[in-house]
């Protein structure tokens, strides 16, 4: 069995962004989504999902009047900080 390609197009499919640096991973973000759409996106929203021990960032898009998905995982940079009992 073959792993799935990494196209950002579901979970089990998320681009893997392999930067310790916050700011490296957002660029890289950009970058990917700026090749497979071109410039000409609307970010309409963001969602940060904790799955099996990983993060995960979604970007929803508007591309040509469709949304779009881009799922990305970035746990190598976003460390999953659980809310504290007060």
């Amino acid at each position: 069995m073959t792993a799935p390609p990494r196209d950002g197009a579901t979970l089990d499919s998320a681009i893997v962004i392999a930067t310790s640096d916050p700011s490296e991973g957002i660029a890289a973000e950009t970058t990917h989504i700026h090749r497979m759409y071109g410039t000409d996106v609307e970010y309409t929203r963001q969602l940060i999902l904790h799955e099996q021990g990983r993060t995960y960032d979604v970007v929803c898009l508007l591309v040509g009047g469709r949304e779009e998905k881009v799922y990305f995982d970035v746990s190598s940079f976003f460390t999953y900080r659980p809310p504290r009992n007060p």
